[in-house]
């Protein structure tokens, strides 16, 4: 008698973890062969499907596992692939219970139906989906931060390509955030913006550099062919030069060595005047140019206000560095008196 009941209460168990299987998972049964249609491959074209609501149904019977294969041509999937693909559409597999065949055979249906409504595409066309897919990400990142050189490396695989592909020439971009650059989350629409593809994508920022291919010393001019423009993938330091005109002609601050890249600190404007050298002056008003001659009291690079002296010492002035050694005084509304203490060595009329 006991050990009928402990048969009875063996049983029990047996059937409440049954139902339990059936009640908190799905049941895929893999079919041995697949005759689809279309370009993709979905789980409910490789087996029969029960689960417990419509919504799970539906959603397990519409997951994308695959890419079909090529018109007349056959591909195997064993139940194990099958796991992980189910797996890397985001599903729960510990919630998804496999039997039925060890092998799926999945090729095109016979009855020549197959394609209609859907293109086959090839390896290089594929290619091309990627790659305009991965300029829509570049456009829309360009209009986010008006940075227009970027790096994008979109992670897809062939059944994301296909999906892009349905949206045709029109590609819709969103998502991302700022810093804009790292792991970015991105959504792919269409024209008609009913699907949604969501896929990642490292990108990097990339920006032109000025960079020394030769070394320099202290007070060397920096010259055309001691720096190139190159271009840096990530962020650059924000004092980094960025044009080569505006390293040309300029003067290094302290010795640099080939390799470096130049910021704004490394590089002085050379000096047009030098302290206690004999400087000419100008000062223009009204046609008038008045030409004198003066000691600089400081050094002076291009465009810089500088101290100077009257020759004989008794008065002194600012005026601003225009070339070597030569120098002019602002005169926009300047009077005769304001020239009273400057020599006249020669005035001119233009």
């Amino acid at each position: 008698m006991n050990f009928s009941m402990f048969q009875k209460l063996v049983c029990f168990a047996v059937v409440c973890v049954g139902g339990a299987s059936q009640l908190f998972g799905a049941n895929v049964a893999l079919r041995e062969h697949s005759a689809h249609q279309g370009s993709l491959i979905r789980l409910g074209d490789v087996a029969d499907i029960s689960a417990a609501t419509t919504g799970e149904l539906n959603n397990l019977s519409t997951t994308v596992l695959m890419p079909a294969p090529a018109p007349g041509t056959q591909q195997f999937l064993h139940r194990a692939q099958i796991r992980d693909l189910i797996a890397a559409q985001g599903i729960e597999i510990n919630q998804v219970f496999l039997s039925g065949a060890n092998v799926v055979t999945i090729g095109h249906a016979a009855d020549g139906t197959a394609g209609q409504g859907s293109k086959q595409y090839s390896r290089a066309e594929m290619q091309e989906i990627r790659l305009s897919l991965q300029t829509a990400i570049l456009d829309y990142l360009m209009q986010q931060t008006g940075h227009n050189t970027w790096k994008v490396e979109a992670v897809t695989n062939d059944v994301q390509i296909l999906q892009v592909a349905e949206f045709g020439s029109t590609l819709e971009v969103t998502g991302g955030s700022n810093p804009w650059t790292g792991r970015q989350e991105f959504q792919l629409t269409g024209a008609n913006g009913n699907t949604e593809v969501s896929l990642s994508a490292k990108v990097t920022r990339i920006q032109p550099v000025v960079v020394v291919v030769r070394p320099l010393e202290r007070g060397e001019m920096v010259r055309a062919t001691d720096v190139e423009l190159r271009q840096q993938e990530g962020n650059s330091h924000r004092l980094a030069i960025t044009s080569l005109a505006t390293a040309v002609g300029m003067e290094a601050r302290r010795a640099l060595q080939s390799g470096t890249i130049l910021q704004e600190g490394h590089l002085s404007a050379p000096l047009l005047v030098e302290r206690g050298e004999t400087v000419t002056v100008f000062a223009r008003t009204a046609g008038i140019t008045v030409r004198t001659f003066a000691i600089a009291k400081q050094n002076g690079a291009q465009g810089e206000l500088v101290q100077v002296e009257t020759l004989d010492g008794d008065e002194k002035f600012k005026a601003r560095v225009s070339g070597r050694r030569q120098l002019e005084v602002l005169a926009t509304g300047a009077t005769a008196g304001d020239y009273a203490s400057l020599p006249r060595h020669r005035v001119k009329h233009r």
